[in-house]
């Protein structure tokens, strides 16, 4: 019976100090482990509790992975516009007869869609293809697909909140896909939906060529540039702006400004006749930086805080859309409206009218030409 009993007494024992074992054995390896971390639970000394902290060194891949992730979808983003430019350029070939060029096109061909130095536009794209770092093989492949595959301009008519009509300029040779690609956001964002061809009738199809102000003129003695050490560079006020507009066949020239500040004019013509406006523009020396069509909007909309959002966020997701290439709107900043009805600014007709969206109802505006001077 005592031999039984010692026996199971030691068997306790033992199996007491199996246990004290194992958990010293896991405390010291628990405290080597997170002490790599900055991070001790148990430890020899005393018990500590820090904040984890992984040393940069430990895992690089694993600190810069998400980043890395990141930037190269935001650069994929930027190569797939830029690409997409470069087909616009070559589709829309709005070649610009420089001088010491003309007798260089009748033997292009259609190689002048592809020579930047005819086509400014295509020029501008690989200027900035060049500042993005886009590899040299993207650009040709996309030079190469736009000769070889010519895309179509698409255009889809949406309405959005609070009476905002859009009107979606796009790139594509799928106009189907295009369109599920867009309706898919349009349900993400919500408040968008698309509409039939009538709300056209809300804006005016217009050739805008933007020239900067200040140019060159190699064919005129103004008294100004004898005056500034024979400078053949002066800035252009809008008076004669507006009397060469009338030379060149443009309808309206305006003042403006681009992304940097630098002072611009626009001028405004028949879409029919924009190139036409813009070669007679660069023979006279201007600095043409774009030449396009636009729709603008005849009346516009004041739109609520929140409506704005909504309108922003549409914005910002119809981006990851390739095929977009402009967004028509015809939204007016609120202060800009408060200021013009103020001014006594915006007429109908020769009545005052308020651009509220909360009383903004298509099925009831008139067919007539609507003015904001």
């Amino acid at each position: 019976m005592n031999y039984c009993l010692q026996y199971n007494i030691c068997g306790i024992y033992l199996v007491i100090m199996g246990v004290m074992l194992k958990i010293i054995r896991t405390q010291w390896s628990c405290g080597s482990i997170f002490s790599s971390f900055h991070c001790i639970l148990f430890d020899s000394r005393n018990t500590v509790l820090k904040l984890w902290h992984r040393h940069k060194g430990h895992s690089k891949w694993q600190n810069i992975r998400h980043t890395k992730m990141a930037n190269d979808i935001m650069k994929q983003r930027i190569f797939s516009k830029l690409a997409y430019r470069i087909g616009v350029a070559i589709r829309d070939n709005k070649t610009i007869l420089q001088q010491g060029h003309i007798n260089e096109i009748k033997y292009l061909g259609n190689n002048m869609q592809t020579n930047p130095h005819l086509n400014r536009d295509l020029e501008k794209v690989l200027e900035e293809c060049q500042a993005k770092n886009m590899p040299k093989v993207s650009v040709d492949r996309a030079i190469e697909r736009a000769v070889s595959k010519p895309l179509q301009t698409i255009h889809f008519d949406a309405k959005g909140p609070g009476g905002s009509l859009f009107i979606i300029e796009t790139l594509t040779d799928r106009k189907d896909y295009t369109k599920s690609i867009i309706q898919k956001y349009f349900n993400k964002v919500g408040g968008f939906s698309f509409a039939d061809q009538g709300i056209r009738r809300f804006f005016e199809q217009k050739g805008v060529i933007m020239v900067a102000r200040r140019f060159k003129d190699v064919n005129t003695n103004d008294k100004r540039k004898q005056a500034s050490n024979n400078s053949t560079s002066y800035e252009l006020s809008l008076e004669e702006a507006i009397n060469i507009a009338i030379d060149v066949g443009a309808e309206d020239v305006t003042e403006s400004e681009d992304d940097d500040g630098v002072e611009m004019l626009e001028f405004i013509c028949d879409p029919l006749q924009t190139a036409k406006v813009c070669n007679a523009l660069v023979s006279r020396n201007f600095q043409v930086r774009s030449s396009e069509n636009e729709f603008r909007s005849i009346i516009r909309v004041h739109l609520e805080e929140k409506q704005l959002e909504v309108v922003e966020a549409c914005f910002k997701a119809l981006e990851n859309v390739e095929s977009v290439a402009k967004i028509f709107d015809n939204i007016e900043p609120s202060e800009d409206v408060k200021k013009k009805i103020e001014l006594g600014q915006c007429t109908l007709d020769k009545r005052t009218f308020s651009l509220s969206a909360k009383d903004f109802d298509l099925s009831k505006l008139p067919v007539v030409n609507y003015t904001i001077r």
